[in-house]
């Protein structure tokens, strides 16, 4: 029964979403969260009908956002031409450390190996 009654206020709310205003959801959600308290609905005290328009942000602020999202965006790759060449060479070295370490750690194997006594001494 319950979850047939969950089942059916999901398609409400589906509905909701797809006709009527935003608003007319929150008022059908705070609904059934009352109807099944149960369900330990935690939906903020915002979600009301008398929220507060938004602010109207000054054309100034805006030129300023945009204009700094893109500084920091063209910043960014010119930053990241200038890393990866030398990232690149990092690299390129650190490979090189590396085979000739794994080579040196090879002779000294080897050369523990011979230094060991035998029974064929």
């Amino acid at each position: 029964m319950f979850l047939h009654e969950m089942y059916e206020t999901s398609l409400l709310s589906l509905a909701l979403i797809k006709t009527k205003k935003r608003t007319d959801l929150f008022r059908i959600i705070d609904l059934i969260c009352y109807q099944h308290s149960t369900l330990a609905c935690a939906l903020p005290q915002f979600y009301n009908s008398n929220m507060v328009p938004p602010v109207v942000v000054s054309p100034v602020i805006k030129t300023a956002r945009w204009s700094f999202l893109l500084i920091g965006i063209f910043y960014g790759k010119q930053r990241y031409d200038y890393l990866k060449p030398r990232a690149e060479e990092e690299r390129r070295v650190e490979e090189a450390e590396k085979k000739i370490r794994e080579e040196q750690e090879k002779i000294a194997k080897a050369l523990v190996e011979a230094s060991e006594d035998t029974i064929l001494k």
